[in-house]
């Protein structure tokens, strides 16, 4: 798996799966955009808000299983840009979504806001992530792994 920073054209699209419609990213000021690879072939796209820390993804059906490897690799190269925090939104109808950032340690926000899907309404939480928070999860998790593999 791997990441890449681009810069695309005016005609660039990616398929947003989730919501089953083909998006338009033009190429603007203060956005970044992280392809991810699994296996040397195109995975999807991170789509990077630099001004606020957001950012929204889009993977392909062929990383099913392989969300979380994804989004940890992510998260790892938004942190090490210098960033304080990471904020992301997802309705509560998204399962993989939320199941990844809860995993990830995100802490869910509830809002007022609503998505409409197939349809019907549902509510949107946000989500946040500090740098801090982070690094003691990650630290606290290696310390586990290493434990279990010296079985201590």
């Amino acid at each position: 798996m791997a990441l890449q920073a681009i810069n695309l054209t005016a005609d660039s699209y990616v398929e947003d799966v989730f919501v089953g419609t083909v998006l338009e990213y033009l190429p603007t000021e203060g956005v970044v955009y992280l392809c991810a690879y699994l296996h040397g072939e195109f995975a999807g796209v991170w789509v990077v808000i630099v001004k606020d820390y957001s950012f929204h993804t889009c993977m392909l059906p062929h990383t099913a299983g392989r969300g979380l490897a994804l989004a940890k690799q992510g998260v790892n190269y938004m942190f090490s840009t210098g960033v304080p925090l990471l904020r992301t939104e997802a309705p509560v109808n998204n399962t993989p979504a939320t199941r990844i950032l809860d995993r990830l340690g995100f802490t869910k926000v509830p809002t007022n806001r609503t998505y409409l899907f197939a349809g019907e309404r549902y509510p949107i939480n946000e989500y946040i992530l500090t740098k801090e928070d982070y690094d003691a999860r990650s630290t606290s998790s290696n310390a586990s792994s290493n434990s279990r593999r010296d079985g201590s």
